[in-house]
């Protein structure tokens, strides 16, 4: 593989130092990576050589001769990418280059062969490799036990190095490196050789781990002082000794184009279009607060502060569910749950059951049909999710809503059902067609935008960003039955990450994924609605038109979105912007870090205190007690559901077994983290039953053993 000019350069410059590359999307960053992981190999090939020629020269023993070479393992390449959907793409890149034998690991996966030299791997399920290794069940005295261990890793690359600021697997891991590295002079047990013929390069051997980041941006923060702490805070924790970005100049002559190049702080080829899309009367954006979102939501509504259609949305779902409640006596509502995708997920469990004829102990009302209660679960599906769509946007998106819900068929009244749910659907149905409160003005400016942008290019090539998969789903439906942008040639198709569920209905599998890129790769789609599954390091051809439907978040968003448009003479177009984060703001933060690395020196590095796993872990755990243990109601009447909220915000493991001895299910749950390793087992009549009762009591064991 040939690297460009710039891309020589860097390697060469990095050597074997720990080291940031910050380079713009598309300019070949992975590239650099998979040369140092050679450059390392090499490195370690050679020390290899020499050891085993001191073995034979130091030592007139046979057995310490033997030891010595015993010692001299083969070290591998660990290559950490943030999604499983990378895992295969970045696996594929490293094995062009033809020098190693490549593995691919990620959850549910089967462990890597020991002896494959890279291994292409989410963090989290990398971390779980390692907890494996040193399992009470492993043998002490077995040679795979160290397999994946950091004794046997010579470089460790962090592809979007930029998670590790964050409380995400990144972290852990560099932590790990960190408290590893701080030890690593100490010999290891399984390499210790006694007597006077200890190998001499046993202690440099195993301290040196090549660390290596690679970003098109590195920090989240606006302010001077926080992206300053931010990058401080990442080199430190990594060991970082180089930071490396190309300058503008470097990357044109290496035959980089970038349509994000910038000339006194003003994005060339950048439109932006103020759309007032607002309803009126939505909560104001200085009162928000996301922890609070689904209880400032229902006081709204139980107080009639909502928006209009908000408040006509519950009422119909609360129709909804009294119907439902009149046909199965069983039936509650989910919508006191504050994991707002449980709600779907609760009625489509309900219109399984039914189309299964599973009734079982449930009290029902014969009047109806089961082609009656399942229409009736389908539809509440349907609501919930526009109910989610509701609270999750703050009241704004009623116009994205409302078009779920003519594309599902919301509004249908068949005769059977009771005449307050009747009322309601016909109500809110009204709502929507109501052109005074229902402005779609966004929307409208998509479609004005395409129908230009498609008139202005020949070959028109187009990725809109947005936040949300069920948006993109909506979008794509609309562009594909609009006629006017049929005619004018526009086909679209949208992507989200790899088996991703935008409803417990509609949901996108790993195939269905490949094709749509594979058909925009091709030509066959020329519009793709896209989440942030592309933004990082995915392989999508570059477009002429980028369009961020939804406001950019930070500075990341901003280099990874717009990188994407590379071709020659592209548009980038921004339809929303927040207003204490706007476009100009994102840019000079971008300004910034460019500035600082390239004044980068480590002999200066602000001294950034080390932070134990075990602190951090206790800190989390504090934090989820306080929120989700201390909640009595939550605990109680959701086990499962609280179980679940404690170990995403711990970051821990949670391991669920189900097993059916002498008509019971055994359930058996282990709670696994750095700080407490609780496993219980329960049996009951029926498999939801079991784990119910296991996650009460895992939580009753949690609530004694942590401090909140």
């Amino acid at each position: 593989m040939i690297l460009r000019p710039y891309q020589s350069r860097i390697a060469e410059s990095i050597g074997d130092s720990n080291a940031i590359v910050k380079m713009p999307t598309g300019s070949g960053k992975t590239y650099i990576g998979i040369e140092l992981i050679k450059r390392c190999f090499r490195r370690d090939q050679s020390i290899q050589t020499n050891l085993s020629f001191l073995s034979e020269l130091l030592s007139t023993d046979e057995n310490n001769r033997k030891q010595y070479k015993d010692s001299i393992r083969k070290r591998k390449a660990i290559f950490l990418v943030p999604s499983c959907d990378l895992v295969t793409q970045q696996a594929n890149v490293i094995r062009e280059w033809g020098f190693c034998t490549v593995a691919e690991y990620m959850g549910g996966a089967k462990s890597p062969d020991r002896d494959v030299d890279v291994i292409v791997s989410t963090p989290q399920a990398f971390i779980l490799l390692q907890d494996k290794e040193y399992h009470p069940s492993v043998s002490q005295n077995s040679s795979q036990k160290t397999s994946f261990a950091w004794e046997n890793i010579c470089i460790c690359v962090f592809d979007e190095v930029h998670h590790a600021l964050k409380d995400h697997p990144y972290r852990r891991i560099a932590l790990r490196l960190q408290d590893w590295n701080s030890k690593s002079k100490i010999p290891l047990e399984s390499e210790k050789i006694t007597g006077n013929d200890r190998n001499p390069f046993e202690a440099e051997r195993s301290a040196k781990i090549q660390v290596i980041g690679l970003s098109a941006s590195l920090t989240y923060s606006v302010e001077d002082t926080s992206v300053h702490a931010t990058l401080n805070r990442l080199c430190s924790e990594l060991g970082v000794e180089k930071m490396e970005c190309p300058s503008s100049e470097e990357l044109r002559e290496g035959g980089y184009i970038a349509a994000t190049t910038t000339d006194n702080k003003d994005i060339s080829c950048l439109e932006t279009i103020k759309v007032d899309d607002i309803p009126e009367g939505v909560i104001p954006v200085r009162e928000r607060q996301v922890h609070l979102m689904h209880e400032m939501f229902f006081r709204r509504i139980y107080y009639r502060r909502a928006t209009p259609f908000a408040q006509t949305l519950a009422k119909t779902v609360q129709a909804m569910e009294k119907q439902a409640k009149e046909i199965y006596k069983d039936f509650v509502t989910p919508t006191y749950l504050v994991k707002l995708t449980s709600w779907e997920t609760y009625a489509h469990d309900w219109f399984q059951k039914i189309k299964s004829s599973n009734l079982d102990n449930i009290d029902v009302d014969w009047l109806y049909t089961p082609k009656q209660g399942t229409w009736l679960f389908k539809l509440l599906e349907i609501y919930y999710v526009a109910l989610r769509m509701t609270v999750q946007s703050w009241e704004e998106g009623q116009s994205l809503v409302s078009r779920w819900l003519h594309i599902n068929e919301g509004f249908l009244t068949p005769p059977w059902i009771n005449p307050s749910l009747r009322a309601a659907i016909l109500e809110l149905k009204e709502l929507t067609l109501n052109e005074n409160i229902m402005k779609h003005e966004k929307i409208k400016s998509l479609r004005k935008i395409l129908l230009e942008k498609k008139k202005m290019k020949n070959k028109f090539r187009g990725i809109v960003f947005v936040q949300q998969r069920i948006t993109a789903y909506i979008l794509s439906h609309f562009i594909k039955s609009d006629p006017d942008l049929l005619n004018s040639g526009i086909k679209a198709g949208f992507v989200t990450a790899r088996q991703s569920r935008l409803t417990p209905s509609i949901k996108v599998n790993k195939t269905e994924a490949a094709e749509e890129l594979k058909a925009f790769k091709e030509g066959k789609i020329n519009l793709l609605f896209a989440t942030s599954v592309i933004e990082e390091g995915f392989d999508v051809p570059e477009a002429n038109v980028v369009i961020s439907y939804d406001h950019l978040k930070d500075s990341v968003e901003l280099c990874q979105r717009f990188g994407r448009a590379r071709a020659e003479e592209s548009s980038i177009v921004v339809m929303a912007e927040r207003v204490d984060r706007p476009i100009s703001r994102l840019e000079e933060v971008r300004q910034r870090q460019d500035l600082i690395i390239e004044k980068f020196d480590p002999a200066n590095l602000d001294v950034v205190p080390q932070i134990n796993i075990f602190t951090l872990q206790n800190q989390r755990e504090n934090s989820a007690g306080k929120s989700i243990l201390s909640n009595e109601v939550v605990c109680t009447n959701s086990p499962l559901h609280a179980l679940k909220m404690y170990v995403d915000k711990t970051k821990a493991v949670l391991n669920i077994d189900i097993r059916v001895t002498d008509r019971c299910f055994k359930s058996s749950m282990r709670y696994k983290s750095p700080l407490r390793d609780i496993e219980v087992s329960k049996q009951a009549g029926s498999k939801k039953k079991a784990k119910i009762m296991c996650a009460t009591e895992v939580l009753q064991q949690l609530r004694v053993t942590t401090t909140y």
